[in-house]
């Protein structure tokens, strides 16, 4: 009996680090910075999936007193943000000072496709985000003076680093399990 519990213990380790996630990460730090004017705007960074779960993602900003909202959005075949958002934060307060925010969105996306992560000042005042001058590849910056119609920056992208993990289907990991059992089931009725 001690031998066949030592041999579920090893196939129950072996199966879980089977199943670990893996992690897709892009990190392009910002080396400057992008004013927002006065007016409601939105700017954001494209980049392309190679994972199926954006886990994190971080934005430097700063603009005393201004509400944000961290967002993301997809794409459509040449990178253009469209339709309503896929996730957005609660809306915060910018310092004065520059800080790097992290965001924990925790949606499904698809590997390959295109998405827009950024902000949104919410109800006007100067900000300012951080932005780097080489762009993700592929990506660009992209922003909305609040009427809906995004422009494309394609020099340049967001400051961010982005995590993405994949996410095991949990089919598989409970076929695994029930043979397991089923196994188990069969030794111990041999004995």
């Amino acid at each position: 009996m001690k031998l066949i519990t030592t041999r579920l213990a090893s196939i129950i380790i072996l199966i879980s680090t089977t199943f670990v996630a893996n992690a897709g990460i892009i990190n392009n730090p910002h080396n400057t910075y992008s004013g927002s004017g006065n007016t409601p705007l939105s700017v954001g960074g494209t980049f392309a999936a190679d994972e199926n779960n954006l886990e994190s993602f971080t934005l430097t900003m700063f603009g005393d007193g201004v509400d944000i909202s961290a967002f993301v959005y997809g794409t459509d075949g040449l990178g253009t943000p469209t339709g309503s958002a896929l996730w957005s934060s609660d809306i915060f307060s910018l310092s004065a000072n520059a800080i790097t925010y992290l965001f924990n969105p925790q949606i499904n996306i698809n590997p390959g496709s295109q998405y827009l992560i950024g902000a949104r000042n919410v109800n006007g005042g100067q900000w300012f985000i951080g932005r780097s001058g080489d762009n993700i590849s592929p990506g660009s910056l992209w922003n909305d003076q609040g009427v809906g119609a995004w422009q494309s920056f394609l020099s340049q992208d967001v400051g961010s680093r982005i995590v993405m993990t994949t996410v095991p289907e949990p089919a598989p990991f409970l076929l695994v399990l029930v043979s397991l059992g089923g196994l188990l089931l069969r030794r111990a009725f041999k004995m």
